[in-house]
């Protein structure tokens, strides 16, 4: 009872083999999906930057008041 791997041919995609072209995607960004992209951003890392102020200002429910 042996084992013998499988070729490489049986278990790759097509999109793996060599010899296939490079997919190409379509370059569309529009307006809206730029602002989108951009406003989305903007909140996301603006949270990271005023947690700390937020945890500060809570109250002594976050931290132990001396």
């Amino acid at each position: 009872m042996s084992f013998d791997p499988p070729e490489p041919s049986q278990y790759q995609t097509p999109a793996m083999q060599p010899s296939a072209p490079t997919p190409v995607l379509k370059q569309q960004l529009g307006p809206f999906q730029f602002f989108a992209i951009a406003f989305g951003s903007i909140i996301g890392v603006g949270w990271m930057i005023v947690v700390g102020d937020w945890l500060q200002n809570a109250g002594p429910s976050c931290y132990r008041a001396s």
